[in-house]
């Protein structure tokens, strides 16, 4: 039996405030994922669709300098590819969490917020932060 290679959990973080978004990317690069950060919804946009892999997993600010965090959903949304994407909405607004509800396939975890519950959240979607295996045959 060949040995069950193992890859890193892909994960998009769209926030465009650099403390926050730096803290989640440390968190989250230092519990072994691969992360890749946009600071606003155009480019994470972007990054899905000339990325080549889709990530296993989206960290959303609601409030983005460009597009609203629910566009960007909109936007996976309506890709056949993109729309199984889990999404991890976050926001300091005080009607974040309500409009995070709206959006069917999200959870919602209020800032500020401590890390390890966000890893917990992370790893309910993407797996242990050890990676997860790839094929194994």
């Amino acid at each position: 039996m060949e040995p069950t290679e193992q890859r890193a959990g892909r994960i998009l973080v769209v926030e465009d405030d650099i403390e926050v978004g730096a803290m989640v990317v440390d968190h989250l690069r230092g519990s072994g994922y691969d992360v890749s950060w946009e600071t606003t919804g155009q480019g994470g946009l972007r990054v899905i669709q000339e990325g080549g892999l889709a990530p296993d997993l989206i960290i959303l600010d609601l409030l983005l300098p460009d597009i609203p965090g629910e566009d960007v959903y909109a936007g996976v949304d309506a890709h056949p590819d993109w729309a199984p994407i889990p999404v991890i909405v976050m926001s300091g607004l005080p009607t974040g969490a309500a409009r995070g509800r709206l959006l069917p396939r999200s959870v919602y975890i209020q800032k500020p917020f401590d890390p390890p519950q966000l890893l917990a959240l992370v790893a309910q979607y993407v797996g242990p932060s050890a990676g997860r295996p790839v094929s194994g045959a």
